[in-house]
């Protein structure tokens, strides 16, 4: 994939999304039941994809959109890349606006979780196979003594 590719698809998807838009400006029912223009843009996409307009060619006897749809094969494979590396996006902005504690009053909210996943999990010294065994029952005795 080179980056002309990469950018063409990526230009792709902002028309998907301003012909999406222009759908939810002109269409009442998107409006009135709050269906954002994403949704919109992916539905969309989905009908001229191989999913659908794809299997529908193929029943018809058209060869050509049977793989990709109204798209090339080359858009997919950048498509099916992307949600790999936007989620780091979403994840990189998920604590921007928001002040960032003290370690030691991180420690405090945060630490009873690890502390518990830690004491309930067993690890291989403390597990004993057997028939009637019980994995966490070593682990749990070594406490109540």
């Amino acid at each position: 994939m080179s980056p002309e590719v990469i950018g063409f698809e990526l230009l792709l998807i902002g028309v998907m999304m301003l012909i999406s838009r222009i759908i939810r400006v002109k269409w009442r029912l998107a409006q009135k039941l709050f269906i954002p223009s994403s949704i919109i843009g992916g539905a969309l996409a989905l009908l001229i994809g191989p999913d659908v307009f794809g299997r529908i060619a193929a029943a018809m006897g058209i060869e050509r959109f049977t793989e990709s749809g109204l798209f090339t094969p080359q858009v997919l494979d950048v498509w099916k890349t992307l949600p790999g590396l936007l989620i780091s996006l979403v994840f990189a902005g998920l604590l921007m606006g928001h002040k960032l504690p003290p370690p030691r009053e991180a420690f405090r909210i945060a630490g009873p979780g690890p502390a518990h996943f830690r004491l309930t999990t067993p690890t291989p010294a403390t597990t004993r196979r057997g028939p009637d065994s019980d994995a966490l029952a070593t682990h749990r005795g070594a406490h109540h003594r």
